[in-house]
């Protein structure tokens, strides 16, 4: 049973699932969070095969929401950050959040996309 922020740190360790982010939240200092960093591409109606064939949206691609990269991460850790005001580096790439979304027993999934330059 997690009963702790300190219980929920084994997920995040470093040497197995964990990698580190930096973020930074409008003008503050940066800080570094250990998170867990999913890769999944988006759903577009180009990629998206259902059990039956390809999926038809009717005008074109389209993405589905909550299907890009994503970090999950401590709430304790993230707690601050705001989609659309925070900054995260992670694995050599800058991303903006653009929906942060606590679950409740004490983790944080935060959507990503890639920062325009």
């Amino acid at each position: 049973m997690i009963e702790s922020d300190d219980d929920l740190a084994i997920f995040f360790d470093l040497d197995d699932f964990g990698t580190t982010a930096t973020v930074t939240i409008g003008d503050a200092d940066p800080f570094t969070v250990a998170v867990i960093f999913d890769t999944r591409p988006p759903f577009t109606a180009s990629n998206f095969k259902g059990f039956r064939g390809t999926a038809d949206f009717g005008q074109g691609d389209a993405s589905v929401a909550g299907a890009g990269p994503r970090i999950l991460a401590r709430t304790a850790d993230v707690a601050d950050v705001k989609a659309g005001r925070s900054i995260i580096e992670v694995r050599g790439k800058t991303y903006n959040a653009y929906r942060v979304t606590p679950d409740g027993t004490g983790l944080t999934t935060i959507e990503i996309k890639e920062a325009v330059a």
